[in-house]
């Protein structure tokens, strides 16, 4: 995915009506054209970004799908949407496994963050339609 791919890009909170609560994400961005507004948006990219002292792990990337789900609930169009995880301190073995395995999943640490190495070697950015 370039810079291209994505539309408006921002913060959202989405909520959770069965846990009564809402999930704050630190990055969603919307396929080109889309508006935050329509109900039915395309959703490219749904983002955390953690610089606490410890890796992030499956769990996160749990949090995000969990997060992917509740968004088509409520009409939007997250199917085809990257989860990016970026984190200060890296990343835990089972999350690398499992974004090895998965075209939807970007990990992000410090040294792709600033330049100095690529996102995980084994990924890349899915295309975007």
């Amino acid at each position: 995915m370039s810079a291209r791919g994505l539309g408006t890009v921002g913060t959202a909170e989405i909520v959770d009506p069965t846990a009564r609560t809402k999930h704050e994400v630190d990055l969603l961005a919307m396929a080109p054209g889309e508006r935050p507004q329509n109900p039915r948006a395309a959703i490219t990219l749904i983002g955390e970004a953690k610089a606490t002292v410890q890796p992030r792990g499956l769990k996160d990337l749990e949090r995000l799908e969990h997060i992917r789900t509740l968004l088509a609930d409520q009409r939007h169009r997250p199917d085809d949407a990257t989860l990016a995880l970026f984190s200060l301190q890296g990343f835990h073995p089972d999350v690398i496994d499992a974004a090895g395995h998965r075209r939807d999943v970007l990990l992000v640490d410090i040294s792709a963050l600033y330049g100095d190495g690529p996102p995980r070697p084994e990924m890349t950015w899915p295309k975007v339609a």
